[in-house]
């Protein structure tokens, strides 16, 4: 979880500075399992979808996404390696970072 997550709600709090705002959470579930990475990705590309729809900030303005894949659990180094760059590389691929 971000450090800079003062709460369930709110992310990007106290990067002002950076130009990161503070915005919503997005809470994501993906039922993919190591078997079917394409559907993790396809979960992780409608959250990202979302996120840029809705802009950083403003009231419905989304900072962050959490994606809960509770069957890459057991298997962390496959998450921790190339599905996580995975996913990290279709977020820098939108641009939305600051």
């Amino acid at each position: 979880i971000c450090p800079f997550t003062k709460s369930d709600k709110r992310s990007g709090q106290g990067l002002g500075d950076l130009g990161v705002p503070v915005g919503k959470i997005a809470y994501h579930y993906s039922n993919a399992n190591v078997d079917c990475i394409p559907l993790l990705m396809a979960d992780a590309w409608t959250a990202i979808s979302e996120m840029i729809d809705a802009g950083p900030s403003g009231r419905n303005g989304i900072s962050s996404i959490l994606l809960a894949a509770p069957t890459f659990d057991t298997n962390f180094p496959l998450w921790a390696g190339p599905v996580f760059a995975m996913l990290e590389s279709g977020v820098s691929a939108t641009n939305s970072e600051p």
